[in-house]
């Protein structure tokens, strides 16, 4: 039972009052729809950070904008800007297939890192805990549109 417990916490996803409390901020100029790769049904903004030992989100640390496919279930790529400064950081892209998210994760020096993630999304919304092979988990959280 104890270690149920936060195994338990770190899958609850958020509320969606919790979600929209923490990317209303967001600056819309990052939603400006420039040509969108072509397998793109959407695209989203939203939130990345680390997570405490227990999986609880810590404060975020950058915005995560991009374009994906099917509600935020297939295909999905991105750019990771720094919080305060709104400066390109790297970019992050894969698949969701089901609950489960894989993909890489890269920033300005070339260092990359596989990411393996769990997490739901809906037709608005989505939410996902991350792993990186090196370095804390992380959270990534936000909002799904359509570009149609």
């Amino acid at each position: 039972m104890v270690i149920g417990t936060p195994f338990t916490m770190a899958l609850s996803p958020p509320t969606t009052e919790y979600m929209n409390e923490q990317i209303q901020n967001i600056n819309k100029s990052f939603l400006t729809i420039r040509d969108p790769p072509e397998w793109a049904t959407g695209y989203f903004y939203g939130l990345r950070g680390n997570t405490d030992n227990e999986g609880k989100p810590l404060e975020p640390t950058e915005y995560i904008v991009g374009y994906c496919s099917y509600d935020f279930k297939g295909k999905f790529v991105g750019a990771l800007l720094n919080i305060y400064d709104e400066n390109i950081n790297g970019y992050i892209a894969g698949k969701i297939i089901g609950p489960f998210m894989l993909g890489i994760i890269g920033d300005n020096s070339n260092q990359q890192s596989l990411i393996v993630g769990l997490g739901v999304s809906n037709e608005t919304h989505f939410y996902f805990r991350t792993m990186k092979i090196i370095g804390p988990n992380n959270y990534l959280v936000g909002k799904y549109f359509s570009l149609q």
